[in-house]
């Protein structure tokens, strides 16, 4: 199982354990995963870029860096285009953001591309 970890301050332990209890069908009983952690939308965004699976997204939205509009909503939009363009494969992405809103940004987004996964 491979884990794509997107946040500039949480540590694996904390991002997965925040996962866990977001959503009911991440869990880590496999004991073969790998993990690999993203801090900024440029990291992010080359490890996307490479075209690769991922059992798991855990997405946080706000990123930090310096330009402020590097977060999670660009970098959503990032993976839904690369979905729709049949760049990208993935399981699943779980929102682990504390902001409410981006949240919800992130989980409207995901179900969008669950729907087209259905088709």
């Amino acid at each position: 199982m491979k884990i794509l970890i997107i946040d500039d301050l949480r540590s694996v332990d904390l991002a997965i354990e925040i996962a866990t209890s977001r959503c009911s069908t991440f869990n880590l009983y496999t004991p073969d995963y790998s993990v690999v952690l993203a801090k900024t939308y440029s990291e992010a965004c080359a490890i996307l870029n490479k075209e690769e699976y991922w059992d798991y997204i855990l997405l946080d939205h706000d990123l930090g860096g310096t330009d402020i509009y590097d977060d999670g909503t660009k970098l959503i939009n990032l993976i839904e285009e690369r979905f729709f363009e049949k760049k990208i494969n993935f399981g699943e992405i779980i929102s682990i953001s504390s902001n409410p809103v981006a949240a919800r940004k992130i989980k409207a987004v995901c179900s969008a591309m669950e729907l087209r996964k259905g088709k």
